[in-house]
């Protein structure tokens, strides 16, 4: 017997107990995700725009208690079975931006993700470029430094700057700016690894 919505009585429980599955969420993010992956395969929709959707789809399956295989369960199989653990507050961090991104009018990466400089120097990508390049000048130096003492020679701060400002095509400067501003970071770390130079 059907109902006014042409339903019959098993569709109607059929529909109750779907609406009720505890697992409901995991069948429609596997639904969902399937269909935006046929678009991608299409050519609708980039790869990274279905790379965010997984990342929200992993971090929001876990939020809500389900095991990660059984997260990853829902991905399409096109995705492959390859992971990697990754600290939720670095997902989070991504799927705010997304988020962000997706519902902001107009829609500006630069402003979701806080990639624009903030008026006041340098954008945050050449910031952080910047510092691993800094870091890197130091640990050099640090290197040298130390290597030199071993085979009995002195080597100063000021000829292992231009040393390595000449190896990395910088100025001399740079190096020891940086130098400078990391050494005692940089000796604090190799400490904690039994690492000690003077």
């Amino acid at each position: 017997m059907s109902d006014r919505v042409g339903l019959s009585k098993q569709d109607a429980e059929n529909l109750k107990r779907y609406r009720h599955n505890k697992e409901r969420q995991l069948i429609e993010s596997k639904q969902y995700l399937q269909y935006i992956e046929a678009l991608r395969k299409s050519g609708q929709i980039p790869t990274t725009l279905i790379a965010f959707e997984i990342i929200k789809t992993l971090h929001n399956g876990m939020a809500l208690g389900y095991s990660n295989s059984k997260v990853l369960s829902v991905l399409p199989n096109e995705i492959g079975n390859e992971t990697i653990a990754v600290p939720v507050a670095a997902l989070r961090a991504l799927i705010t931006a997304w988020d962000d991104f997706k519902y902001s009018f107009p829609a500006d990466m630069n402003i979701s993700f806080a990639l624009r400089s903030d008026g006041n120097g340098r954008n945050p990508l050449t910031k952080l470029e910047k510092l691993k390049n800094d870091r890197y000048y130091t640990r050099c130096m640090i290197e040298m430094r130390t290597l030199a003492k071993l085979d009995g020679k002195k080597l100063t701060v000021a000829r292992a700057a231009e040393e390595v400002a000449a190896e990395n095509s910088v100025s001399v400067q740079t190096v020891k700016t940086a130098y400078s501003k990391h050494r005692n970071d940089i000796l604090k770390v190799l400490s904690e690894y039994g690492v000690e130079v003077t």
